[in-house]
C-alpha cells in the first residue's frame, strides 16, 4: 500500500469516527442521523408555533433540546470538527457581531418598506409566538424587553448553531463543496424559520399562507444563515457564528421596541 493510499485510509477512518461509536452503528450514514434530528425539530418548532399559545413554551424546550446533541452523538474528536474549540481567529469575534447587527438591519428595513412599522412586519410575527399581545400589554417595557430578549440571544443562538452550522453543515461537507454544505445548511435554516413567517393558523379560519412576503423571508433567512456559515468557516469556531446569531437576535429585538411597538 503506497503512502498516500496508508493516508487517505486515516483520513476516511477519522471522518467516520466522528460519531461515537454506538451512534455510528445504528447510524453508519451521518446524513441519516441529520435528517432524523431536523424531522425532529422541524416537527417541535412547528407544534409550538402553529398550536394552541399554550404551545408556544416548546419553541425555546426545542431550543434547549440541541444544545446536548454534539456531545450526545458524537466523539469527543468530532467535536472539534463540528466546531467546539478554541476560536483561531479571534477578530471574527467582532465581524460576528457587525455581521448579526447589519444583517438584523437589513432585514428589518426590507421589512419596513414593505410593511411600514406595523403589526404586518415579520418581526412582529415573531414576537407574537413568544409573548401574546395580550400579555404585552400587561408589562412594562423594563420587564418586557429582558423577559423577551435573554432568552433570544442565548437559547435559540447557541441550540441552532450547534445544529444547523456545526452538525447539519459538517455532514454535509464531507460528501460536498464547502458551498454546497453551506447551501444545505442554509436552506434547512430558512425553512424551519417559515413557521415564523410565511404559514400561520388561526382555529377560525385555518391555515394561512403570505406566499410573496414569506418566500421573501425564507430568501433572507437562507441568506442570514450563509452569513453565519461565513463566521463559522472564517474563524474555524463555531462561537463568532453563535456571537453573530446572538447579535441579530439582540438588534432584531431592539428595532422591535425602538419602531414596531
Amino acid at each position: 500500500m503506497s503512502i498516500n493510499s496508508v493516508e487517505e485510509t486515516h483520513e476516511i477512518i477519522k471522518v467516520d469516527s466522528i460519531l461515537r461509536p454506538k451512534i455510528q452503528r445504528i447510524f453508519p450514514k451521518e446524513w441519516i442521523l441529520i435528517i432524523v434530528l431536523y424531522v425532529l425539530f422541524f416537527v417541535i418548532r412547528g407544534v409550538g408555533s402553529l398550536g394552541p399559545e399554550s404551545l408556544r413554551i416548546i419553541i425555546l424546550v426545542g431550543f434547549g433540546l440541541m444544545w446536548p446533541l454534539p456531545f450526545i452523538f458524537y466523539s469527543r474528536p468530532g467535536w472539534k470538527v463540528l466546531g467546539i474549540k478554541k476560536i483561531e481567529k479571534p477578530w471574527w469575534i467582532l465581524w460576528g457581531v457587525l455581521i448579526g447587527v447589519g444583517a438584523a438591519l437589513l432585514v428589518y428595513f426590507i421589512g419596513w418598506g414593505i410593511f411600514g412599522n406595523t403589526n404586518e412586519h415579520w418581526y412582529i410575527s415573531l414576537l407574537n409566538q413568544v409573548i401574546s399581545e395580550e400579555d404585552r400589554a400587561l408589562m412594562s417595557t423594563a420587564v418586557l424587553f429582558p423577559i423577551v430578549t435573554i432568552p433570544a440571544i442565548i437559547f435559540s443562538p447557541v441550540g441552532e448553531e450547534l445544529l444547523f452550522r456545526s452538525m447539519i453543515h459538517e455532514a454535509f461537507k464531507k460528501t460536498n463543496a464547502i458551498w454546497r454544505a453551506g447551501i444545505i445548511n442554509s436552506l434547512a435554516f430558512a425553512l424551519i424559520h417559515i413557521f415564523h413567517y410565511g404559514i400561520s393558523y388561526h382555529s377560525s379560519t385555518g391555515f394561512e399562507f403570505q406566499p410573496w412576503t414569506g418566500l421573501l423571508w425564507f430568501f433572507l433567512m437562507a441568506g442570514v444563515s450563509g452569513l453565519f456559515t461565513l463566521c463559522r468557516e472564517k474563524s474555524g469556531s463555531i462561537f463568532p457564528a453563535m456571537i453573530s446569531h446572538s447579535a441579530f437576535n439582540l438588534t432584531m429585538n431592539a428595532t422591535i421596541f425602538l419602531f414596531l411597538l
